[in-house]
């Protein structure tokens, strides 16, 4: 558990730095994904106004082992 919060620091802070280096989901358009471990992956969205990125939406982290119908964007 330990091993999964660090990698989640490691990437939330990654995608603070550079948002738009994930590339974006298949599933929807402006959503973008980040493989937390081979399991997990972290969906987000970046909210931007005209200037500036305002926000960073975390939207779910999935387990992959699932059936992929079940990820609701």
């Amino acid at each position: 558990m330990r091993e999964f919060v660090e990698n989640l620091d490691k990437k939330l802070t990654s995608i603070t730095l550079m948002p738009e280096m994930y590339p974006e989901s298949e599933m929807k358009s402006g959503v973008r994904s980040c493989l937390l471990t081979k399991h997990n992956a972290l969906y987000y969205r970046v909210i931007n106004n005209e200037i500036e990125i305002e926000a960073i939406e975390i939207i779910t982290i999935f387990d992959n082992r699932q059936d992929s119908n079940k990820l609701k964007l």
